[in-house]
């Protein structure tokens, strides 16, 4: 499972674009942060993520310790097994921006 961990963070870098899969759904942001052992957070590996919106569980800061600065409720942690990353996960409302009101009746 750890090993696991590892292999999936090596493959995230700060900065890509990125999607986490949740029993809500999906959420999309960017990746802040990827470490092993974060101060504040359990042992193993995490991801820190920016959400494109609010709905995340903090501001990049978890157990008073700052992995990233972002709003508050924008910032989360979750294991690099919930995270995809890539391009093709713009945020949300840029998916439709060729969408118009014609277009759905």
């Amino acid at each position: 499972e750890e090993e696991d961990q590892e292999v999936l963070a090596s493959h995230m870098r700060e900065g890509q674009r990125c999607e986490v899969r949740t029993s809500l759904g999906a959420k999309r942001g960017l990746v802040r942060v990827v470490g092993q052992d974060l101060e504040g957070l359990p042992a193993g590996w995490f991801v820190g993520v920016e959400y494109d919106e609010p709905v995340g569980k903090n501001d990049g800061s978890i157990n008073g310790a700052r992995h990233f600065e972002c709003g508050m409720g924008y910032g989360a942690f979750v294991r690099p097994s919930f995270v995809s990353v890539g391009e093709d996960f713009v945020p949300f409302e840029d998916e439709f921006s060729d969408f118009s009101e014609e277009d759905e009746l």
